[in-house]
């Protein structure tokens, strides 16, 4: 089994708990105005690995999983358009007792979903915009397939970490963070939110991309702090400012 992929990271520290190996699959039908990784656009991007390949990669850091808590992160990208490659990764990594996780919009049809659940510990899931409209006007992505996907979840009690990006004029007002208090109330497995404070650090890559992205000012400190204690007193789970 083969799959695209256009990057390994060692050693990585936000894309789940403890130290981790990120494995960035090739391809995403989003079209974030702000994405990062621009690179993993293309589903043909990247390069063609083996399972076994990326796997022999992940296992040189065992020791340092078993010492922190960490493991495998499939990202990409939309790593679940690659849902059956990522399937039997998983079941590899779980096989040689190493923690996996998924890092996804959950933008993809529930089959998918559903492929990797069994294999899969804890899921990173994106909480970009709590309008329906605007959502779709800047990532291009389906609310209702989200929140179908994010019931889903809470329904095979799948632990998720929600991961919400903050971008000034675009989602840093009050009705956004309400409305992540209320999807948090609601899907008790989400067991913490991290904030992502917009960087410009990708724009550089997107000349060797078609994709033209929209730049946003860079979001306070203070205010970043500011938010992390509006959700912290109004919700009983950890919130992280990354």
């Amino acid at each position: 089994m083969k799959g695209r992929i256009f990057k390994i990271s060692r050693f990585t520290l936000n894309d789940g708990p403890g130290i981790r190996t990120t494995v960035f699959l090739s391809g995403c039908d989003l079209r974030c105005k702000w994405c990062h990784n621009p690179e993993g656009l293309d589903i043909n991007g990247g390069y063609e690995a083996e399972n076994e390949e990326v796997l022999n990669i992940v296992k040189k850091d065992e020791s340092f999983y078993k010492i922190s808590g960490g493991g495998i992160t499939l990202s990409g990208g939309e790593p679940l358009l690659q849902s059956e490659f990522c399937a039997k990764l998983l079941f590899s990594s779980k096989k040689a007792n190493i923690n996996t996780a998924i890092e996804t919009s959950l933008c993809v049809p529930i089959e998918n979903l559903e492929e990797v659940a069994t294999f899969t510990d804890i899921f990173l899931a994106d909480y970009k915009h709590y309008d329906k409209t605007v959502l779709k006007q800047m990532t291009g992505a389906n609310a209702d397939i989200i929140q179908r996907n994010s019931d889903y979840l809470t329904s095979v009690s799948k632990p998720v970490i929600l991961r919400c990006p903050v971008i000034p004029t675009l989602n840093d007002v009050k009705e956004h963070f309400d409305a992540i208090i209320s999807f948090a109330s609601k899907h008790k497995n989400i067991i913490e939110i991290d904030l992502l404070p917009y960087h410009d650090f990708g724009l550089v890559k997107y000349k060797n991309t078609s994709f033209v992205p929209k730049e946003f000012p860079l979001p306070l400190h203070e205010n970043m702090v500011k938010i992390k204690k509006y959700l912290s007193e109004n919700l009983n789970i950890p919130i992280k400012l990354l």
